[in-house]
This record gives structure tokens, sequence and C-alpha cells, in this order.
């Protein structure tokens, strides 16, 4: 974000984004003092967007998408109407479990069923979706639901607040300079020419005055005492276990439907023996879930907190073909 009482910033908030252009360049929002926002999923055209809006102020997004595909309906800012406001969000991070927030609410970003025959919908909805419910309903935000750092406008017919914030896992950076106010993930100018700098605490919702171009603490992000989601049972690594190879089971079956086939035709690359490899994929998945069901409890005792990750390494040149990353990230709450 940047903003500057007397002149348009354009040329500024080009200069940061060519700074960190490595943070993502598939996704684009650009949001202007008047309220008006253009969203692109190239570079050229936000870039173009960019160079010709003038505006004192601008929040400015880009992403590279990992809940979603590059669409230009899953670009930031991501915007709720409530009977009390209009709120645009921008967020940096991950929400983990989105869909323990999402419930069976619609959100404006989903998409259509994958092959599994689950909506995917970005998880930035969902942190807004708390937010909204902070600043409406003063109910505090769960602690362990991923990583986060924000910048939130609310819009009401006469008035326009900006609320920023942030957790342990993301930075955010406040600083002045040539008169200009910056709120960014990173911080790329020279720091000799910065008037102030520094970095926004954890755990607060933060309200910004443009006029000042100070930062007021309004309340707390998460409560104290939080342990994690009031309607998320806790999981013992048993049901790990089990949720575990339920999920694999379901993916063995849908594996049997021809449009699976046909979708998974088109997400890797051409074969002609699409059934051979297919097959391939169940038979290492039953043996994964062998893998599991053999996984002594033991192993489990001396190597956890109140949320635990644990990374098991697939080591299958066919299983990495389909899924290169390699492992599965299992969460848990003891």
């Amino acid at each position: 974000m940047t903003y500057n009482k007397e002149t348009n910033t354009n040329e500024l908030a080009s200069e940061i984004y060519q700074d960190q252009r490595s943070r993502g360049t598939k996704g684009f929002g650009i949001y202007t003092e008047k309220g008006k926002i253009y969203r692109a999923t190239d570079e050229t055209k936000f870039l173009i967007d960019l160079s010709i809006r003038k505006s004192k102020l601008l929040v400015l997004h880009h992403r590279q998408p990992t809940s979603t595909n590059n669409k230009i309906n899953q670009t930031h800012p991501i915007v709720w109407v409530t009977n009390e406001a209009k709120y645009s969000l921008f967020h940096n991070g991950i929400i983990i479990n989105p869909e323990k927030i999402k419930q069976n609410k619609l959100y404006t970003t989903e998409t259509e069923p994958d092959i599994y025959g689950r909506n995917k919908f970005n998880d930035s909805e969902a942190l807004l979706d708390l937010l909204v419910d902070l600043i409406e309903n003063n109910k505090k935000l769960p602690k362990d639901i991923g990583n986060y750092a924000f910048i939130l406008v609310k819009e009401t017919d006469d008035n326009k607040e900006i609320f920023i914030g942030r957790n342990n896992g993301r930075p955010l950076i406040v600083s002045e300079y040539k008169d200009s106010l910056i709120i960014s993930s990173e911080m790329h100018i020279n720091k000799n020419a910065l008037q102030s700098t520094e970095e926004l605490e954890e755990d607060g919702l933060y309200k910004v005055n443009l006029e000042t171009k100070k930062i007021e603490l309004i309340t707390k992000l998460t409560e104290e005492d939080d342990i994690g989601f009031d309607t998320m049972p806790e999981l013992t690594k048993e049901d790990i276990k089990d949720e575990m190879i339920e999920q694999i089971e379901e993916l063995i079956e849908s594996m049997e439907k021809k449009e699976t086939k046909k979708q998974l035709k088109e997400m890797f690359e051409p074969r002609q023996q699409d059934n051979k490899y297919i097959k391939e994929i169940k038979t290492i998945l039953k043996n994964y879930i062998q893998d599991i069901q053999t996984i002594e409890l033991s192993e489990w005792e001396n190597e956890f907190n109140e949320t635990y990750e644990r990374k098991m390494p697939i080591h299958n040149q066919t299983y990495d073909r389909y899924y290169p990353d390699g492992y599965n990230t299992i969460q848990y709450n003891k």
C-alpha cells in the first residue's frame, strides 16, 4: 500500500512491485482512493493499469496462486458486502483448514468441483470471513489457521477505514518515505532514505490513519487462551490414520469413474496408456494405506506440540511423477 496526501503514488508503487516481483506474477489487483478495483491475470495488463490509474492511495496485490488457479475472480482484493459495509481484503499467506471456517457458506471465489467432486475456493476468503466477524461482532480469530499478513479496506457510504494485521507467519512493514506512507511485505528501498520504518507487531488489528500516517491498535486478533476451532473436534493419532486412509480410499474409488480418467488425462501430459498409469497410482495408494496402518503410535509420542506437522516421504518414481512434492502433511491437535 502506498499513500501520499499531495501527489499520486503510482511510480512509488511500481518501484516497490519491481523490487518484490519474485513474490508472484500470476494474479494482480489494484485498489484506488476512489474505491475502484482493477484486476488482471497477466503482468502486462497490470502494469498498464498501474501506469494509467493515477491515485494518491494505492493498494496492490500480486500472487502466485496456491489454493486455486489463476482466474480473474481469484485475484485480490476479495470483496464482501454486508449490511454494515463493503470489505476488500488483500492477503499474503496460506490459511489451513479453510473449509472448517467456510462450513456451508457460499463464497465468491468458489470454482467448479475438482475431479474429486470438491468445490475449491480461495483460502484467503476464509480469512476475510473471520475478519468481518471480528470487526462486526468482536469474535476473535482462532490461532492455528495458518499464516497471514493483510490489508483490509472497509467502506461505508460516508467513510473509509483501512485495517492491517499479521501473525508470526508473515511480515508486514510500515514505513515513511519522501512523505509517503508505505505498508508492504518487504522493504527494498534504501533504508537511509526512509523517514521511519518498523515491522508491525504480531496479533493485533491496527487501524491506519492516513492524515497522520500513524497506526492505532484496535484490538487483539486472537484470544490468549484460544486453542483452535470451537467446532473442530480434537483429533487423536488414530483419527489421523483413519482420515488419511479414508481420503486415499475415496481417491482410489474416484479413479474407477470414466470422468475422472478423462480429467486425469487432461491434467497430465498425454499418454497412450492412461489406464496403465492410473492402475500404477492405485497400486501405490493401496501400498500407502498399508504403510499408514503399520505406523507405531510410539513414533509420534515425542514430537508434538499443540499443533504438530509430520512429513512422510514417498520414495516412488511413479507417484512422484504425479505428485512432485513427494510428501503428505499431517496436522493434528494433541
